[in-house]
């Protein structure tokens, strides 16, 4: 695998990555690709996979890659990223309202319409991000659940890595430095510097601005922080992101934001009624805030509150391994360092 001789933001990497998309086999685009590549091991009878297209990172675009699953008058398209632009927990990204929960390989995703109005899934899987859209005739759901399945690194070494490192490393945004994120043109993650140094909160922070959670669910450990500040709209903010090391996906972000800045992050009603949560009053032993989940009994679930100051909002991804007293244990356990 020869991704990091050539990535961004990597010292001694080489240049010279292709400008412009490119056909290729699974095993061609991990070359290119920040997130394992993933081959499909079983298709519908009547399916074969069609034409690949990878796009290389360069400093205009992250990498991704394009397939397409046709059929006997059927087809979809399932394009493979790493997202790292928007809220790392997100579950679907592509889907216009919130979709019914599925799961595969151990993965929460979901089902519904996306942005064209198309039959649609997305889950993902060793960290990167799978959306699907039918793009003729109709797949069953069953058989939508067996693909994702059946879906193996079509280069296994790609697992450690890749999959295996912290998103400080692993993420385009992150090693390109701050700035807008694409597709949506937001900085809310690729705004912040990321490291995997905890200590840059006690440098660059009181610690009455410090929140860290004492109890993190069994399988999480500390991923990275990205911090920033821009006194000119008097913003100061930074962000904990947690893993689950066993599946390499679920995560818990924290934002906590100073309640003075211009750009707190609440989940206005527009965006409340598209990702299908109602955020409900709830006092917990030491704080109380505003809980809710798109789905039961995965989630996602999201809290918000203000304290001391502070404008927190918390994101759990939807999992089968942490449930929501995980979730009000994560929150409660949270304080000044």
């Amino acid at each position: 695998m020869q991704f990091w001789q050539h990535a961004i933001g990597v010292e001694g990497a080489a240049s010279g990555a292709p400008a412009e998309p490119f056909e290729c086999t699974f095993e061609e685009a991990q070359d290119w690709c920040n997130f394992v590549v993933l081959r499909p091991e079983w298709l519908p009878a009547d399916c074969r996979v069609g034409k690949l297209t990878a796009r290389a990172e360069t400093p205009e675009h992250a990498s991704s890659l394009r397939g397409i699953v046709q059929g006997e008058g059927r087809a979809f398209r399932l394009k493979q990223f790493y997202m790292d632009w928007w809220i790392p927990t997100s579950s679907d990204t592509n889907l216009t309202a919130p979709g019914r929960p599925f799961v595969a390989a151990g993965i929460v995703g979901y089902f519904g319409r996306d942005y064209r109005g198309q039959d649609a899934a997305c889950i993902h899987r060793f960290r990167a991000l799978l959306e699907l859209s039918v793009l003729e005739g109709q797949f069953r759901e069953e058989e939508l659940t067996a693909f994702f399945e059946n879906l193996q690194p079509a280069v296994p070494d790609a697992v450690e890595q890749l999959a295996r490192l912290p998103f400080a490393r692993i993420s385009y945004h992150a090693r390109k430095g701050p700035g807008q994120g694409r597709p949506w043109n937001s900085d809310l993650i690729s705004g912040c510097h990321w490291t995997t140094d905890r200590t840059v909160l006690e440098s660059e922070f009181s610690s009455a601005q410090i929140y860290y959670p004492r109890q993190v669910a069994a399988r999480y450990e500390f991923d990275s922080v990205g911090t920033r500040h821009e006194p000119a709209s008097r913003h100061w903010e930074y962000q904990l992101l947690f893993r689950d090391c066993e599946t390499l996906t679920d995560s818990l972000w924290l934002r906590a934001v100073g309640e003075e800045t211009e750009k707190i992050l609440w989940i206005s009603p527009g965006l409340d009624r598209r990702m299908g949560i109602r955020l409900r009053p709830v006092e917990l032993r030491n704080r109380t805030v505003r809980l809710g989940s798109i789905s039961e009994p995965y989630g996602e679930r999201v809290a918000q509150w203000i304290e001391n100051g502070v404008a927190l909002e918390a994101h759990a991804r939807a999992s089968l391994h942490l449930r929501e007293s995980n979730f009000i244990s994560f929150l409660d356990s949270l304080s000044a360092e």
